[in-house]
């Protein structure tokens, strides 16, 4: 059997989450599924101004955090911290009523959705193409805004079959991801999907009720743009303890997952 690679996209700050800050969940992934899978990452070309850290978008974080929970996250927070009171870690996950309300596929498509910016954008989607067309990945794995990263550039690639011949990814894998707010840029890309309506790519989304940082409908969302006859949901109950304040907002590495995992790989071919 030809074994499927994947090119993975991590987090805000190229994170993966994980039990513990020395465990590499991508390494541990690729020794627990080395029969059916590989995974290599891809880290962001870009640098987020007031971090210092690497970012697929590196424009204003908090316009995101506040459309998908983790601002309000980090506010509490640090409002407990100023009060000399000791948070609690995990704290509560993102709550519905805290964001918005879900947008539709027809408003995401049509662009009646936040915009974000496009600060590290292009510079994200030339980086992923140019390791792409390398020929070496049958698919995508994302993690946060790396899910949003992987999502925009497999939209890409259906926007440009429609006038060549572009390699399309046969699987992705999306963790804990997003939709939105969207970078302006991007908005054209969804003229492909004006016969489809979704995404016709098998897809596994892998979410968590315990996640701090982006609510299970943003992720939702981002589930509803694919074709839900080859899309997979996947609720997981690992808890981050890299970073303690994220909950459940981590790439899971408990025996569930790998055996979905697994499953979801082996049952489309490479």
């Amino acid at each position: 059997m030809t074994k499927h690679s994947l090119l993975a996209l991590g987090g805000f700050g190229a994170s993966w989450g994980g039990p513990t800050p020395n465990f590499d969940v991508l390494q541990h992934l690729n020794e627990k599924l080395a029969h059916v899978l590989t995974i290599t990452e891809l880290k962001p070309p870009n640098i987020h101004q007031e971090s210092g850290l690497p970012a697929w978008f590196s424009g204003d974080q908090d316009i995101a955090g506040r459309l998908n929970g983790w601002t309000m996250t980090e506010e509490a927070l640090c409002t407990a911290r100023n009060k000399g009171e000791t948070p609690e870690l995990p704290p509560p996950p993102v709550s519905a009523a805290s964001v918005p309300p879900k947008w539709t596929t027809q408003q995401i498509m049509e662009g009646e959705c936040p915009l974000w910016d496009d600060i590290g954008f292009q510079e994200s989607m030339d980086a992923i193409q140019a390791e792409w067309d390398t020929g070496r990945y049958s698919g995508l794995l994302g993690f946060s805004q790396g899910a949003l990263a992987a999502f925009l550039f497999i939209l890409k690639q259906q926007k440009a079959n429609m006038q060549t011949q572009a390699r399309q990814p046969k699987l992705v894998v999306l963790c804990c991801g997003f939709t939105v707010p969207l970078p302006p840029a991007s908005m054209d890309w969804f003229d492909c999907l004006k016969s489809t309506q979704c995404i016709q790519v098998p897809s596994l989304h892998v979410f968590s009720t315990k996640d701090c940082y982006v609510a299970n409908k943003r992720t939702e969302e981002l589930a509803e743009l694919f074709d839900t006859r080859m899309a997979q949901l996947y609720e997981h109950d690992c808890v981050c303890g890299a970073s303690p304040e994220w909950g459940g907002h981590t790439v899971p590495w408990d025996n569930g997952f790998l055996s979905t995992l697994g499953s979801f790989a082996s049952g489309n071919a490479a």
